[in-house]
């Protein structure tokens, strides 16, 4: 039991760094000024496309179809906290295209980069008596497995007191 509580902090050391050059190779947000729009992420996978004809003309449509609904566009919105599957169908009868949104279900396993900092202020309750506290703190979640959450924790007060800390949480 020793030895697991001396190697485990160097396990998710190894993890933070890991998660840390990921996320430096690989950038998945895409941060979006308000009102404005962005070109959806294509699929990986290639088909082949054909014409469908319409009473507005006709179209390049991908083979596949979503009821009476031909697909003409697919897609996924920009990675974030969820990623929604795009997919864009019209019918041939009408000519009226559709839009059509599908949670994405994550992956087992993620490199997260979610960050923040803080200022927290109040009341705090210890040996001398009730006093004002001021904090200052950040986080950094970098690790995913399901639906728990491996971040690192940093808080300074006004006591003075530093804490750096892990934390696992599950999010449901």
């Amino acid at each position: 039991m020793r030895r697991f509580i001396l190697v485990l902090p160097w396990v998710i050391v190894l993890l933070a760094i890991t998660a840390a050059l990921w996320a430096w190779y690989y950038p998945d947000k895409i941060y979006l000024p308000d009102g404005t729009y962005t070109k959806v992420t294509e699929t990986k996978w290639k088909t082949r496309e054909v014409k469908i004809t319409t009473p507005n003309g006709t179209i390049q449509a991908l083979p596949e179809n979503m009821g009476n609904e031909v697909v003409i566009a697919r897609g996924e919105c920009p990675p974030g906290e969820r990623v929604m599957e795009v997919v864009t169908t019209i019918s041939p009868t009408t000519g009226i295209a559709e839009i059509y949104l599908k949670p994405v279900k994550p992956h087992l396993f993620g490199f997260e980069n979610n960050k923040s900092l803080g200022i927290r202020g109040g009341y705090a309750l210890d040996k001398d008596g009730m006093r004002q506290q001021l904090d200052l703190f950040g986080r950094w979640e970098f690790f995913r497995v399901g639906s728990w959450h491996l971040s690192g924790y940093g808080e300074m007060n006004t006591r003075p007191e530093v804490k750096w800390m892990f934390q696992i949480e599950w999010r449901f």
